[in-house]
């Protein structure tokens, strides 16, 4: 226990001493991860990873509780292994401050980042509002941006889907989708109205569900690349078959006589033409050529 305690962080240590300490009697309770995030300086995808990960390390089973729109996790400790953590570490006050011992090396975080462990998406969940400047948001959705969203709406975003458990991996996708339709003021509610507010819309699909419906008649950047390739592929082949046609009624045009009668030796019949260009496909391989 002494070795696991020394490896935590001290933010993680901190979490799991306040969910120790905070315990009513009973044999569970019940606990918003909004709450914990608050009272130790700590982002809610923080809270939620260490949930998971000091259950998976059993020092409690957990559950999801709903009710009504009240949400939370339903803890169950298992206090013997609570118990040999509290034995191996000081007590933390929700500062971060310890208020009995000391332990160098459990000394409090003075500046409560997220954790650097933390994998690629949460860490794009966490730094939703960041990782957008204020004028990258306006250049690339200007018609979104001029009405009022921005990265304070990113934010709040990041906030109420990461309290849901949902995923922030299509917001860029949802936000190209929105301004596609304030282009071309496509933008209708479910009467088929034009949305009066844009901004308020945009942010309540995205707060509730993490995207954006797609418009019908929308074609997507990678779509259309995808289609130009097409089309590019088909142009070259049809300008290879142009490119032979041309070459191989250049060369029957400007057969002899008897080249054309060498040429035509062996003819079973049929078609003529499909006769002599599969003769001066055999001769642009490099078979013997026909005399013209």
């Amino acid at each position: 226990m002494r070795r696991l305690v020394r490896s935590l962080p001290e933010s993680k240590r901190r979490f799991l001493h306040w969910i120790i300490d905070n315990e009513p009697s009973g044999d569970d309770y019940i606990i918003s991860r909004r709450t914990v995030a608050n009272t130790l300086k700590l982002t809610e995808i923080s809270v939620k990873r260490y949930f998971a990960e000091f259950a998976g390390l059993g020092f409690f089973r957990k559950e999801t509780y709903r009710h009504g729109i009240c949400q939370g996790v339903r803890l169950f400790l298992v206090r013997s292994r609570c118990q040999a953590f509290k034995r191996c570490a000081p007590t933390y006050d929700p500062t971060g401050g310890p208020t009995t011992g000391h332990d160098p090396t459990l000394a409090p975080s003075k500046d409560p980042t997220p954790d650097p462990t933390a994998s690629y998406e949460e860490r794009q969940k966490e730094n939703l509002s960041l990782s957008l400047s204020a004028a990258r948001i306006a250049a690339t959705w200007p018609h979104l941006s001029r009405s009022g969203f921005g990265r304070e709406q990113l934010a709040q975003i990041g906030a109420a889907l990461a309290e849901l458990g949902k995923p922030a991996d299509k917001i860029g996708q949802s936000l190209d989708h929105a301004e596609w339709e304030l282009l071309r003021g496509a933008m209708r509610d479910k009467d088929g109205r034009p949305v009066a507010d844009p901004c308020a819309w945009v942010f309540r699909s995205l707060a509730r569900t993490g995207y954006y419906r797609r418009p019908k008649g929308y074609v997507s950047p990678e779509e259309q690349a995808a289609r130009d390739a097409e089309e590019e592929a088909r142009a070259v082949v049809a300008a290879r078959q142009a490119a032979e046609q041309a070459r191989f009624a250049a060369w029957r045009d400007g057969l002899t006589p008897d080249g054309l009668a060498a040429a035509m030796r062996g003819h079973p019949g049929g078609p003529k033409e499909a006769w002599l260009k599969s003769v001066w496909k055999r001769q642009e391989k490099g078979s013997p050529s026909v005399a013209r």
